[in-house]
């Protein structure tokens, strides 16, 4: 069974997340002792990620995270006894798609949305992605607080919205596409050419522990990266390695990132 100092450990020297263990932690130990299917809140790709990797260390409880679909950066764990059938369609989450007149309106930005979401009073903790769509978003939030959100969520900063429940297209990422050419998967290599700059400051910053690989703590440079993993870098963003796109006639791989 998991305890408090494994998980303490863990998240030793995390500013700020002593209350989300905590919280996290008692929905893992009222599954075992209801043996009932239990959920977290939303949490952050770093925290789930060390969650995780915890949890399934306990052979008698399954932890599986989910965010409302497939390529979702916040997600919710989902606690159930090892045999029970616990998939993403049992996850509280739903989903609302919030439109804006295109044609008398400018785009609203990500942390519009953001905003008109908690101004309403709703933790952060409740709410999942917020993705941006053509002529609007699809937002994630806890499935008991969407009938409120719905019903009280009408503006994104200045822009008028209308409000529907579910998701009017299947979310996908957001980002732009940029396809690179790189002498090898190395993490400073790809690293370097992926935020355009030189590799001895991309060894550098992977060396001072400002790089993750997909939201794991990575110090050695000549690590090698895969189709899949997400590369945040502290104070420059992340990117996402898309897919490989072939070699070139001198050997050097192309690959294809969302920036």
């Amino acid at each position: 069974m998991i305890n408090k100092d494994m998980v303490n450990k863990s998240f030793l020297g995390t500013d700020g997340k002593d209350g989300q263990f905590a919280k996290v932690l008692d929905r893992y130990y009222l599954c075992r002792r209801e043996s009932a299917m239990v959920f977290s809140d939303f949490l952050d790709p770093e925290s789930t990620e060390k969650f995780l990797r915890i949890f399934k260390q306990d052979r008698d409880v399954q932890a599986l995270a989910f965010g409302g679909f497939a390529d979702a950066e916040r997600k919710i764990i989902g606690f159930a006894p090892a045999g029970f059938d616990l998939d993403g369609e049992d996850f509280p989450i739903a989903a609302l798609t919030l439109r804006y007149n295109e044609k008398f309106s400018d785009p609203p930005a990500h942390r519009d949305y953001l905003g008109a979401v908690l101004g309403l009073g709703l933790d952060r903790a409740k709410v999942g992605d917020i993705c941006l769509t053509r002529g609007g978003a699809v937002l994630f939030i806890a499935a008991d607080l969407a009938g409120y959100a719905a019903a009280n969520l009408d503006k994104a900063g200045r822009v008028k919205l209308n409000v529907t429940m579910g998701a009017a297209e299947t979310p996908r990422e957001n980002g732009a596409e940029i396809r690179l050419t790189v002498a090898s998967l190395r993490l400073d290599v790809v690293t370097s050419a992926a935020f355009n700059i030189s590799r001895k400051k991309s060894a550098a910053l992977i060396e001072g522990e400002k790089v993750f690989i997909n939201w794991s703590l990575v110090s050695n440079s000549a690590k090698p990266v895969a189709e899949g993993d997400v590369i945040t870098v502290r104070g420059l963003g992340r990117v996402k390695f898309s897919r490989l796109d072939g070699k070139t006639k001198k050997g050097r791989f192309g690959l294809v990132i969302i920036k």
